[in-house]
């Protein structure tokens, strides 16, 4: 079986976790590891930049925060609630799946929109989470999503050879 990823502007740095993430949901290890060392390369060969050309280049106006269906302004006392106007559901599998649905909707934010503001963003969800009395449903599956796009970014991160989670051999 040859796995081929083709580079196109959707794979700038940007999307490529989401590439990745996705190929690994649909059990297409192959080109998610393809897919990951074609970005590694390209992540090595651009030039080192100085603390100064990197914060130039990295600081990015986000929208407000409540561009997200979760968030809202705090009506008194200025703020956000980080957890409100979830969907209710009518059963654990539900909660799960819309805990699911509004990480990948966060991740999509962050990834588009890589901040130092957005970078601090998950602990104060994670603390209206729980003042606001979100269901062990939601808690799960919204930290076992952010945690599985964390796994990809840490393993592209700390990569240097990328090789097969489980190597056939004989």
């Amino acid at each position: 079986m040859t796995a081929t990823a083709q580079a196109t502007d959707d794979s700038a740095p940007a999307n490529v976790l989401a590439q990745v993430a996705s190929l690994l949901r649909s059990g297409d290890v192959q080109t998610a590891l393809v897919l990951s060392e074609a970005a590694l390369d390209d992540a090595r060969a651009k030039p080192v930049l100085d603390d100064r050309e990197v914060d130039a280049e990295t600081t990015i106006a986000s929208p407000p925060l409540d561009t997200l269906s979760f968030i809202e302004r705090r009506a008194t006392g200025g703020g956000y609630n980080y957890w409100a106007n979830v969907p209710p559901a009518a059963s654990y599998t539900e909660e799960c799946e819309v805990g699911q649905r509004l990480a990948e909707e966060f991740i999509q934010f962050i990834g588009a929109y890589h901040n130092y503001g957005n970078a601090t963003l998950l602990g104060s969800i994670v603390i209206d989470m729980e003042k606001n009395g979100a269901g062990r449903g939601h808690k799960l599956g919204f930290l076992n999503t952010i945690n599985k796009y964390a796994m990809g970014g840490a393993y592209l991160m700390h990569a240097t050879e990328l090789k097969p989670e489980h190597p056939r051999g004989g």
